[in-house]
């Protein structure tokens, strides 16, 4: 007990992360070695065989959830450090999710350039995420692409369509409206 009682205590502490009940699992490891002490070849060395008769009771102590894994018990502060862990690690797989994939300002600007250049593997990478995602973004793309495909058919009717002056009227509006913001 003495030359092996805190060894197993810590192997039992560690995978128990309960004190009382290392405690008693140390306990219940001596005594089972008490008991079976005839069945001790000595083929291995005292302290592994001890820490063979505790793995044994470690895992006959912790019941088994439905799919039949061993459930180890936790305490309050482990949890609250498992919980921590996993919220910052959660937060470290945003920040690189936010890097690779683009905003919608950025996603439309990359849809825009995809019709003039191919673009490098990673941006396209992270705007076919962004479209997966967001349907705005889709549907911006659609209304780019069939604008293009317009423009290409009927060139003509574009040049037609679009003044090469400003009216007017427009030309008023933004006399006002600059006349406004410098004052």
């Amino acid at each position: 007990m003495e030359q092996h009682g805190d060894y197993l205590f810590k192997f039992a502490l560690t995978r128990l992360r309960d004190p009382a009940k290392a405690e008693d699992l140390v306990q219940e490891t001596f005594l089972a070695a008490l008991k079976g002490g005839d069945k001790f070849a000595g083929r291995s060395a005292e302290k592994s065989w001890l820490a063979g008769i505790l793995k044994h009771k470690i895992l006959g102590d912790v019941a088994p959830d439905a799919h039949g894994l061993a459930v180890l018990p936790r305490n309050e502060l482990v949890w609250k450090a498992d919980v921590k862990l996993i919220k910052s690690l959660a937060s470290a797989l945003k920040a690189g999710f936010r890097a690779l994939v683009p905003t919608c300002r950025d996603a439309s600007r990359l849809q825009s350039d995809a019709l003039d250049q191919a673009l490098p593997l990673p941006k396209r990478f992270g705007l076919r995420v962004h479209l997966l995602v967001c349907k705005w973004c889709r549907r911006y793309g659609n209304q780019i692409r069939f604008l293009r495909q317009a423009a290409h058919e009927h060139p003509d009717a574009v040049n037609e369509a679009s003044p090469s002056t400003l009216s007017p009227d427009a030309r008023e509006r933004l006399k006002r409206t600059l006349g406004k913001k410098s004052n």
